[in-house]
């Protein structure tokens, strides 16, 4: 097995804002920086996700 997880290569996150849920979708959504973990807004579950750039 510790050959096998050599071969496969690891997914780096994606840098700059990201949407994400908190809590399965039951507290809150946000949109992070998954740079600096600043976050840019946060909304209600009933709100549509705002457009990240």
């Amino acid at each position: 097995m510790g050959r096998h997880r050599r071969r496969v290569p690891r997914r780096l996150p994606d840098r700059g804002p990201h949407a994400l849920r908190a809590g399965c979708r039951r507290w809150f959504n946000a949109v992070r920086d998954t740079a600096t973990y600043r976050f840019h807004s946060v909304y209600r579950l009933d709100e549509q996700k705002p457009t990240i750039s």
